[in-house]
């Protein structure tokens, strides 16, 4: 139990302390006004629900576990005889074990605060600074276990229902324990159950037989017990859903039908109901007890108020926890941002708050904006036609995300234009969210409709009614929280620790204590100051987590290797963890073989992976070197590298694959090297015999006439053109051509020479051949 959850218990008991002492009877009413404060419908049928969970197989230690849960969360306690009565006969053995362990946990809690107000003086100054003493909660725990178990053992004696129950469940144990150790099958366990469970059902349906006559009797006179606490639990909840801001229809709606149901099963009537209302009244209600009435009223309702405060702040705590550390808010905070949020007609204090935890619990609104969205937000309410709690989750939502909220916004207030629009973005971008969230709150403000405008002087007026009683609640549980020191933050924690010491190291402090209770106060303290430093150091984690999320974006665009590379890995690590899982390998339709070659070429693309600047630098080098590469060898090694580069990030192609490409690559560059340098020498050589046999001609010619040397020299060239024209086709002398070409140059000297033109004569025509 934490410290606030003993103070709170203590200060209840001094006050049940207080009026039992007064008037007997009374004792436990402030206990009675919190469990009835609880959602009772909801209760109920959370444990409905768990019977019949019970009745299709749950073992009835997983059933208590679930009981205790519900019993701990509204605080209530369910009546094993109502549920018997409805058919829920299966559940009532955990039942009644989980209602005498809390009675016995309510006594042995009253022993111990009554051992604790026999303390001395020191330790109630120790008590008052949270100064605790040797942890005896394993021995307090036996203590309970103990007299709950005493408790059964009575009860049953005296009870046979209990009795019944008792055995019911452990012959449930047994059948579940049979199974467990493989005693019996499945279909075994189901049979001996429902065998059980028709045989406790008859035993129960007998020992309430007993009873007949008087419950008859009682049916006739008025609601029986069960019916009178249903129905007072249902008028709790009529004044506790007013008080929280529920209008008038919806509270009769939702409780109007409940409180019917209780006399439509009843056998009772609205008149016996009554006599017995005006009887119980008249034996009630003498002067002493109608003047202490409204003392015991007006406790039950400050512990009520107290109550309801700390769950709230209890709410604020687990807002701020997690992601909502980011927006810098405290609870103290939060409950100044509800105060000055709420407004006469607008949100309630405990509106306020809720919208305040609702914007602070996405860590992205900081918390200087929290009061302005607050005060906007029943005019949000009424404009988009929500409640407070809809309209808590909207605004929320657009303020966390500025640039969608405002397109989203935008569709019914239309106060969304293109300089807004880029204004918001640019912000965002800029990594500046909370500046893009006064902006779009500064637009959005004045497109709201105002409540005060647009609605009734009835509706005002009941909102102002459902406010003034809301926040009446909340100050009377505010006021008590502060008073007994149940809601005080770390740095509160701290002052009045630091007020101690200082009294300690004054000199007082010797006459009541020692050196070892001022060493234990610096001790919490420090521990104090370490917790203070922990949530703020949480708080600066949280807002920078906040605010690498919001930049991701824009710093990853420009550093596009690092997700490519972090992909690459993640695919290597699939591949290997699929490679090695035969089952997988079967699952996905492949062999082996396809598996292992998937993680190879998974891990060679991890292994190769380079950078933007890398592809650059290496296709440079490359580049480079094939200017210098002049033998074959080097032109090759520089095609093998240019085709290794090329098909580098290549998928589907596996490391022996690329390295067969590189292979080729250097191959066809050696080959085409090593074929154009034997072209090139053959092409000289045939050149450098042509140019001999041209020398050699014009020796020849020495002493021929004209017209042979043209006829040789026409020969010649015909002959060396077709060598030329063999040599690059790669095909044989063509001996007919160069015949012929001979015949024609035969004829060449019988044609005379053209004589020259005379300016004064006639042109003459010349003689053909």
């Amino acid at each position: 139990m934490i410290a606030g959850d003993r103070a709170r218990a203590a200060a209840m008991a001094q006050a049940d302390a207080a009026l039992a002492k007064a008037i007997p009877g009374v004792g436990g009413l402030s206990k009675t006004l919190l469990d009835g404060y609880s959602a009772g419908a909801q209760f109920e049928a959370i444990v409905r629900r768990i019977g019949n969970a019970v009745d299709r197989g749950l073992g009835m230690d997983r059933a208590e576990t679930l009981l205790d849960a519900a019993y701990r969360k509204f605080g209530l306690v369910a009546d094993a005889a109502a549920l018997t009565e409805r058919g829920f006969v299966s559940i009532v053995p955990a039942i009644d074990a989980m209602n005498a362990r809390m009675a016995a946990a309510a006594e042995n809690a009253q022993r111990v605060q009554a051992q604790l107000r026999a303390q001395s003086s020191q330790q109630a100054i120790n008590s008052q600074f949270g100064i605790g003493g040797p942890d005896t909660s394993a021995a307090r725990a036996a203590d309970v276990a103990a007299y709950g178990a005493e408790l059964d053992r009575l009860r049953a004696k005296f009870n046979p229902i209990f009795a019944a129950g008792r055995d019911y469940r452990a012959t449930l144990d047994e059948i579940n324990r049979a199974l467990h150790v493989g005693a019996i099958t499945e279909a075994e366990r189901v049979a001996a159950v429902e065998r059980t469970k028709a045989a406790f059902v008859e035993q129960i349906t007998a020992l309430r037989q007993v009873k007949s006559a008087s419950q008859e009797a009682a049916a006739a006179a008025g609601l029986q017990r069960h019916e009178l606490i249903n129905l007072s639990r249902q008028a709790q909840d009529v004044v506790v859903s007013i008080a929280g801001g529920q209008g008038l229809g919806t509270v009769l709606l939702q409780q109007g039908s409940q409180i019917g149901d209780i006399f439509a099963s009843s056998s009772a009537t609205l008149g016996g109901f009554a006599r017995q209302t005006t009887a119980w009244l008249s034996s009630f209600l003498t002067l002493g007890r109608v003047a202490f009435g409204g003392v015991a009223v007006a406790i039950g309702g400050a512990t009520l108020a107290l109550e309801n405060f700390l769950t709230e702040q209890d709410k604020v705590k687990i807002a701020l926890s997690g992601a909502g550390r980011a927006s810098g808010a405290s609870v103290s905070g939060i409950n100044s941002i509800a105060g000055a949020g709420a407004s006469a007609f607008g949100l309630s204090v405990a509106g306020a708050r809720e919208l305040a935890m609702a914007l602070a619990t996405t860590g992205k609104i900081a918390n200087d904006n929290l009061l302005p969205i607050v005060k906007i937000g029943r005019d949000f309410a009424t404009t988009f036609g929500v409640t407070d709690v809809e309209a808590a989750k909207q605004l929320a939502a657009a303020f966390a995300d500025p640039v969608r909220g405002a397109e989203q916004l935008n569709e019914r207030l239309g106060f969304l234009d293109a300089g807004l629009q880029r204004q918001i973005s640019s912000l965002m971008a800029q990594n500046r969210l909370y500046d893009a969230q006064r902006a779009l709150l500064d637009s959005v403000q004045g497109s709201l409709a105002r409540t005060a405008e647009v609605t009734s002087v009835w509706s005002r007026a009941w909102t102002g009614l459902k406010n003034s009683a809301s926040n009446a609640l909340d100050v009377v549980g505010e006021k008590l929280a502060n008073v007994l020191h149940l809601n005080d933050s770390l740095q509160q924690q701290k002052e009045r620790l630091q007020e101690a010491i200082s009294g300690y190291e004054s000199g007082l402090g010797r006459i009541f204590g020692s050196s070892a209770d001022l060493e234990n106060l610096k001790r919490q303290l420090a521990d104090i100051n370490a917790l203070i430093e922990k949530q703020a150091q949480a708080s600066r984690t949280a807002a920078e987590a906040q605010a690498s999320l919001r930049v991701q974006q824009t710093i990853m665009a420009q550093l596009p290797e690092i997700g490519a590379r972090q992909a690459l890995a993640d695919a290597a690590a699939v591949g290997g963890s699929t490679a090695e899982d035969p089952l997988l390998i079967r699952k996905l339709g492949l062999t082996q073989a396809q598996a292992d070659r998937a993680r190879a070429i998974l891990q060679q693309l991890k292994n190769d992976f380079k950078t933007t600047f890398e592809e650059i630098q290496s296709n440079s080098r490359i580049a480079y070197d094939a200017v210098t590469a002049f033998s074959p060898s080097a032109k090759a090694a520089v095609a093998q590298r240019q085709a290794m580069e090329q098909y580098r990030a290549a998928g589907g192609l596996d490391p022996s694959e690329k390295a067969k490409i590189g292979q080729d690559a250097y191959n066809l560059s050696l080959h085409q090297t090593v074929t154009m340098l034997s072209e090139a020498a053959r092409v000289r050589a045939l050149t450098a015999n042509q140019s001999v046999e041209s020398a050699q001609l014009e020796i020849d010619l020495v002493g021929k006439t004209i017209g042979q040397q043209a006829e040789l020299r026409a020969n010649l060239q015909a002959r060396q053109q077709l060598e030329q024209q063999a040599s690059q086709n790669r095909t044989a002398f063509d001996e007919a051509e160069y015949l012929m070409l001979k015949r024609l140059n035969a004829v060449l000297p019988q044609k005379p020479p053209a004589e020259p033109a005379n300016e004064n004569s006639e042109p003459k025509e010349r003689e053909v051949a």
